[in-house]
């Protein structure tokens, strides 16, 4: 199994079945054109998504049989559980509201991995949150601040829900004009060791050398990275 960052808050899940699972995925030149990314190349076999803004929340014409969920959801040995948050540190009221997203996924052989995408949540004295990220292999939060939870915020989420790894992510990054920190700008404000993971890819389940905290560089090829640059 496999967890591969795509861009943005854009995730894949590929999964001890060989199925494909993605979060989030983003409009290619969303958000007025200050997107700026190629969709992932990949024919999922289901969609979550976190909230309908469109940089979370896009179905391509090549997707478009591919079931899109957006709540609890159960097939075989897969459960997804959502649980609605603020997008805002003002109880939704000017960013509207985001879902967490627990997957938990069952291999006879390997157990059960967890991993939680927490969307664009803000309020990270939020119970519910707290519960839902809790104790998971992966955690995905947002940290760049402005439209999310800030760097701080996230690190002292982080070490709340005691993940077995948290990957940081939602940044200002190359095909992104927006105003949030990038990955740099985060990282230098936060006392945290975070490994940056060139490939993109998290092998799953996690070994015991797994990193504590990570940031996955978006996975494209060389061509699209240069031209985004």
């Amino acid at each position: 199994m496999e967890l591969i960052r795509h861009g943005h808050a854009c995730f894949s899940v590929r999964d001890h079945l060989d199925r494909i699972w993605l979060f989030d995925p983003y409009r290619p030149d969303g958000l007025g054109g200050r997107f700026n990314l190629p969709l992932p190349p990949i024919l999922p076999d289901g969609i979550f998504s976190t909230h309908g803004h469109e940089d979370h929340s896009w179905r391509s014409r090549a997707w478009k049989d591919v079931p899109f969920h957006e709540r609890d959801f159960q097939c075989e040995d897969l459960r997804l559980t959502c649980r609605t948050v603020a997008h805002d540190s003002h109880d939704g009221g000017r960013m509207g509201f985001s879902r967490v997203m627990r997957l938990e996924i069952h291999s006879p052989k390997e157990g059960t991995t967890v991993i939680v995408h927490a969307g664009d949540a803000s309020d990270i004295d939020d119970p519910v949150l707290q519960k839902h990220c809790s104790s998971a292999d992966v955690l995905i939060l947002p940290a760049g601040g402005t439209f999310t939870m800030n760097p701080t915020e996230a690190a002292n989420l982080a070490k709340v829900a005691q993940a077995q790894c948290t990957i940081f992510t939602h940044f200002r990054e190359p095909g992104i004009d927006l105003p949030m920190l990038s990955p740099d700008e985060a990282f230098e404000s936060i006392d945290l060791s975070i490994s940056r993971i060139e490939s993109g890819v998290l092998d799953l389940p996690l070994s015991d050398e797994a990193p504590r905290f990570a940031w996955l560089k978006a996975q494209m090829s060389p061509s699209l990275e240069a031209d985004l640059s």
